[in-house]
């Protein structure tokens, strides 16, 4: 049996996040698939999650001695933790690329630094858009061999397609981190533009919770819900009739995903890796 070693981020009780639940449908799926899969990531302490063992990202160098995988995929930094193993096929997945408006010049070329010493030390890296591609090979020279395609688990498809979609609620959806490239700003000073008898609902958390709720300046008609497990989010999508997401530079967004599969009208830019998807 092929043994893989997956390392990347996971959704927990008060956080989540598209690579989170990336890695964890990405999981589900090996193990559908019949694969050995040990999850590498920032938990504190083993567990056993269904079919698969969970690990602290530290050990990753430790285990590879012992169980040999024969292959390792990993995302983010997550991947510098396997630099230095070896005898192994070892993928890296591009989720994104570094911007200045999500980080600091010196965190901006850190993080270029760091995508040249896995490009060496990988036998793989692949991008989850065209866009994401292009922008990686095009502006920052990092070679990229070829594409992955974004998914959503078996499990997930069909708790989806499941829901009762037919009695939705004047609702409008945000999901997603509170940062500024996501752009709510423009999502809630528009929103109050247009005053209608519609609510609209905020699900994340991040930095700019603060002032996107002195921008809401307390209107009744806007919801911050803070951070929410993945299967209450769910239940959002399908009381929810319009789902939106602005940001111009978004590498692909597995919210869209979830959005379609729910009916929700969906309001997106015209630019980013979910474009090709949408015009379908």
């Amino acid at each position: 049996m092929l043994k893989i070693f997956l390392a990347g981020p996971l959704p927990s009780k008060n956080s989540s996040g598209g690579v989170a639940v990336f890695t964890l449908n990405l999981a589900e799926e090996l193990v559908h698939l019949g694969y050995e899969v040990i999850v590498f990531s920032n938990s504190k302490k083993q567990q056993v999650h269904r079919k698969y063992r969970i690990e602290s990202i530290g050990s990753i160098r430790r285990i590879s001695h012992q169980e040999h995988p024969d292959l390792i995929i990993s995302s983010l930094w997550y991947s510098l933790f396997s630099i230095f193993v070896s005898n192994t096929i070892k993928v890296h997945l591009l989720h994104g690329f570094t911007n200045l408006k999500n980080y600091n010049y010196l965190k901006f070329w850190i993080m270029l630094l760091i995508d040249k010493l896995i490009r060496k030390k990988f036998t793989y890296i692949l991008a989850n858009s065209k866009f994401t591609k292009l922008i990686n090979e095009e502006i920052f020279n990092l070679n990229v061999d070829g594409l992955y395609q974004i998914g959503l688990s078996n499990d997930e498809i069909r708790q989806l397609t499941t829901l009762d979609v037919k009695n939705k609620k004047k609702e409008i959806l945000y999901v997603g981190r509170l940062v500024p490239a996501k752009n709510i700003n423009l999502i809630i000073k528009n929103f109050l533009k247009i005053r209608s008898d519609s609510i609209l609902r905020i699900i994340g958390y991040g930095p700019e919770e603060g002032a996107l709720k002195k921008l809401a300046n307390t209107d009744k008609t806007i919801s911050f819900d803070g951070s929410k497990s993945h299967n209450e989010i769910l239940k959002y999508y399908s009381d929810s009739k319009v789902f939106v997401s602005l940001n111009p530079v978004e590498p692909f967004g597995i919210t869209y995903l979830e959005a379609l599969l729910t009916n929700n009208f969906i309001i997106a830019p015209d630019t980013g890796g979910h474009v090709d998807l949408l015009r379908k």
